[in-house]
């Protein structure tokens, strides 16, 4: 008697699914693979506001996106550079699409914020 093939397939969760409290399915809106992403990175926000410095960390990268969390709310349009260690040249820059309030972790403010790096550039005066 032959053994029959079983499927050892099993649907899990990633890291990327608790942080957004969903399950194994995800709807991809990006046209190319995004992947997740660890570590921590210096970000600067430049705006017709200013510009400010904070810490930020990864959470999924693409040809044409980042994702970032930090505790600093950029606005929708803001030009925002992300410094990796060691670098002092900007290792990503992009347009902030979106800014999601996570409602505070560890009850300290906390945004998830994707960046469009594909339309990065100045959209006020100088």
């Amino acid at each position: 008697m032959s053994a029959q093939p079983t499927s050892h397939l099993r649907l899990v969760e990633t890291g990327l699914d608790r942080l957004e409290g969903r399950g194994p399915f995800r709807i991809e809106r990006r046209g190319c693979p995004r992947y997740e992403a660890k570590g921590a990175a210096t970000g600067m926000i430049s705006s017709d506001r200013g510009t400010s410095i904070f810490g930020v960390a990864l959470v999924d990268s693409s040809a044409s996106g980042l994702r970032i969390v930090t505790d600093r709310q950029p606005q929708l349009g803001d030009i925002v550079s992300v410094h990796f260690e060691g670098s002092p040249v900007a290792g990503r820059v992009g347009r902030v699409v979106r800014c999601r309030d996570m409602h505070a972790v560890d009850g300290l403010p906390a945004f998830d914020v994707a960046l469009d790096c594909g339309q990065a550039g100045p959209s006020f005066a100088a």
